[in-house]
């Protein structure tokens, strides 16, 4: 029962709109130049016309994911354009992000990540010792299910928050590329990395994600990146950091996001390759670790 773009404007339920819009609002639509941003009808109502208006969010998130790739396949300044033309679409679905901050480890709705917790102990700081890695799917989206996991509220799913994330950052790479120019050494061609692999669901997030999210969801996102590869690892120093939204608003929420890898920890003073990470959890604050005042220490 899932239309493809292709079809949405050939659907019956479509035409019945149009046709049934063009006879009781014929004289309104006439004198006005509104059309539909997705079915390119005309329409009374913006940006969607009423039958569209009526897909399920994730349907129409997907539907707008395969035209951006579309779009992709045709270079970058083709996919700005569709970007912009799909950014009214997306605006007019809301944005609820409400995080929880803690976390009981006997919650079995948040159960701990054992392969990063191996990690966190070894390989990371002690400031993260209070923390807990919690288990998301690794199925391409983990980046993405970080989020979705961190906040039962938000209505949405991880090919619509990569969505998201996709316009942001298409929009407004010239910003990104400009603020982060001193992050080289783990930063991917923006337009090759956005045109190839950011458009596809389900393939593996880069650091350009991580930037692009802040602003997505107004949040300020501390990264924790194992120094598996010693102390003079140049990319653990550059991202073991906490980055904030380019709009330079308060934001509203603070997240942590954790490197790790899938498979148990393994690893020998003698690895030949460097370990490179292949997942993404986030990390929780335990709740022993929150005071009888309600404060964290």
């Amino acid at each position: 029962d899932v239309l493809t773009p292709s079809t949405v404007t050939e659907s019956s339920n479509v035409k019945k709109c149009v046709s049934s819009s063009s006879i009781t609002d014929s004289s309104n639509i006439q004198s006005s130049s509104t059309i539909c941003t997705w079915c390119k009808q005309p329409t009374l109502k913006i940006p969607l016309c009423v039958n569209c208006s009526t897909y399920k969010q994730d349907h129409m998130f997907r539907f707008i994911l395969e035209r951006l790739r579309t779009a992709a396949g045709k270079g970058f300044q083709t996919l700005q354009e569709e970007c912009n033309r799909m950014t009214p679409i997306v605006d007019s679905y809301p944005v609820i992000f409400n995080p929880i901050e803690y976390v009981d480890p006997t919650d079995k709705h948040y159960p701990k990540d054992t392969a990063a917790q191996s990690y966190l102990d070894k390989y990371c700081e002690k400031e993260w010792q209070s923390y807990i890695p919690v288990q998301v799917a690794g199925d391409g989206n983990c980046f993405y299910n970080s989020f979705i996991k961190l906040s039962p509220s938000l209505n949405m799913t991880p090919t619509e928050l990569r969505t998201r994330n996709v316009l942001e950052l298409v929009k407004n790479s010239s910003i990104y590329r400009k603020q982060y120019e001193n992050l080289p050494v783990c930063l991917d061609h923006l337009e090759k990395y956005v045109t190839t692999e950011m458009v596809i669901d389900t393939v593996y997030s880069s650091v350009w994600d991580i930037l692009s999210i802040t602003n997505v969801l107004n949040i300020r996102l501390t990264i924790v990146y194992p120094k598996v590869n010693g102390n003079s690892d140049k990319i653990a120093s550059s991202l073991n950091k906490t980055f904030s939204p380019i709009s330079n608003g308060q934001p509203k929420h603070d997240v942590v996001l954790m490197f790790s890898s899938c498979s148990k920890e393994c690893i020998s003073p003698k690895l030949e390759k460097a370990w490179m990470p292949n997942h993404f959890v986030p990390l929780l604050r335990i709740r022993s670790n929150i005071n009888f005042h309600g404060e964290n220490f």
